[in-house]
């Protein structure tokens, strides 16, 4: 706020309309507005650079202000206490306007889609076209290219609900990115408990949706993700459903069968509610080299098998032990969470698989359905869909004016950006500071190749 402030107050300056007597302020740029613009960018970026320290906040040269201003600029910002900027961590897709912009391009390639006019994107019909020859300020036109975004020919939406989608698609046997998992459900449950605060309503109900592909992993992983799933369906008011297109087996049954509805494809894999575990073990092959392999233990069942050492009976029970609680803690995970299993939890619990017509019948899922399906019926029942991304910020991570952080800007941004350049130079380049905006073709495609040449000097 205060930058758009000193920005607008350099840039431009006061006049009277001599015909209304009414203030405003218009354009204005000189050398010393240049100037003034320049340092106080420089002081910005020093302010910036020095860590927000008073001690070196101008650095060796001359203060560029009044010594009291840098005074009072210092002790604002000196201080030894550090407080990390906020960040956005996630940012959310509408699913339902994904497709916008592309009905939009097949409605202009069928010749139904109404015109718009390059100068401020508006509709305009065809007995307008003649009777229009307005005189625009630069403000009005730029109001109207915001104002009017590429998606005004559709219908406005109202949604009966929201659901929210949690892409889990690209799990790993070593589920490496468990804290993005953790931070997704962490962030529904408090949106979901402000909502309500906010609201008054403690019934107020929200489903999140999860696309789930994993061939399973390490149980202590899997276990923990399947931990933050639960919470989200021990929340009430919360619907958990998960959609599994292609595989969802032994660790990822374990996360599926958290969910109060599970959705799987005919041939997805499900099932393998099993532990497994494997040990390449060289004490032979080294006894035959003329290697001896010791191995010391404090406690009895330490380490019980390993690639070195002799392997014995006692070993082995051990590790088939450990083995076998593990499998009994599934199987009780499975048949708590869904307690369709629960009496017929030792039949499917024997780490097979099934393909999604066998495994719905055996009660392992509910529906035979692709997660587009299920997506595009929530969407017709008038649900917004919103689906949870990494915020990702482009520029390599750079930093750009005062150390902000670079973004690139969405393909809206830069449609309407490109358009308030050709503007911003033509009323720049224009005498009175104002454009003719006329929408007859040929006068429209001489004021174009105007403005693209002025631009292209400036």
């Amino acid at each position: 706020r205060e930058l758009r402030k000193t920005a607008y107050n350099l840039l431009t300056v006061k006049v009277v309309d001599k015909k209304t007597g009414e203030q405003k302020r218009i354009l204005s740029v000189n050398p010393t507005s240049v100037i003034r613009i320049f340092l106080f960018v420089t002081f910005m970026l020093r302010m910036n650079i020095n860590g927000g320290d008073g001690d070196d906040l101008m650095g060796d040269e001359p203060p560029m202000y009044p010594t009291s201003s840098a005074a009072l600029l210092s002790s604002i910002f000196k201080s030894s206490i550090y407080v990390p900027r906020i960040e956005q961590h996630w940012a959310f897709e509408r699913i339902n306007d994904r497709y916008d912009k592309d009905m939009l391009a097949f409605q202009k390639a069928m010749g139904e889609m109404i015109p718009l006019t390059p100068a401020n994107s508006t509709a305009v019909n065809e007995t307008s076209i003649n009777e229009t020859k307005t005189k625009l300020s630069l403000g009005t036109m730029l109001q109207d290219i915001v104002k009017s975004p590429s998606t005004a020919h559709l219908p406005k939406r109202k949604y009966k609900g929201t659901a929210l989608v949690m892409d889990l698609t690209a799990l790993t046997t070593s589920l490496n990115n468990i804290d993005l998992i953790r931070d997704q459900v962490s962030l529904i449950l408090f949106q979901h408990a402000s909502n309500q605060t906010l609201h008054g309503n403690e019934k107020a109900e929200l489903e999140v949706v999860v696309l789930l592909e994993s061939p399973g992993g390490s149980a202590v992983e899997y276990g923990l993700a399947a931990q933050q799933l639960l919470r989200l369906a021990k929340e009430p008011g919360i619907k958990l459903t998960v959609c599994v297109d292609k595989v969802a087996a032994s660790g990822g049954y374990m996360m599926a069968s958290t969910a109060h509805q599970i959705i799987a494809t005919p041939f997805a894999i499900i099932g393998s509610i099993g532990v497994y575990g494997q040990v390449l073990n060289f004490h032979n092959l080294l006894k035959e080299k003329g290697v001896q392999d010791l191995i010391f233990r404090a406690g009895e069942n330490k380490a019980p098998l390993g690639m070195i050492g002799e392997v014995n009976e006692a070993g082995m029970a051990a590790t088939q032990s450990m083995l076998d609680e593990t499998h009994e803690a599934f199987r009780n995970h499975v048949a708590t969470s869904r307690p369709i299993l629960k009496d017929k939890i030792l039949e499917v619990a024997t780490g097979d698989i099934w393909l999604g017509q066998a495994a719905l019948e055996k009660n392992l899922i509910d529906r035979l359905l692709t997660s587009d399906e299920y997506l595009q019926e929530l969407m017709k029942d008038g649900r917004r869909l919103l689906k949870i991304v990494q915020n990702r910020r482009g520029g390599g991570g750079g930093r750009g004016l005062f150390g902000l952080r670079t973004h690139r800007p969405p393909a809206e941004f830069t449609s309407i950006a490109a358009k308030a350049k050709d503007l911003l130079v033509a009323w720049l380049l224009d005498e009175k500071s104002q454009v003719y905006n006329t929408v007859s073709g040929q006068s429209q495609k001489a004021m174009y190749a105007t403005i693209q040449t002025k631009s292209a000097i400036s």
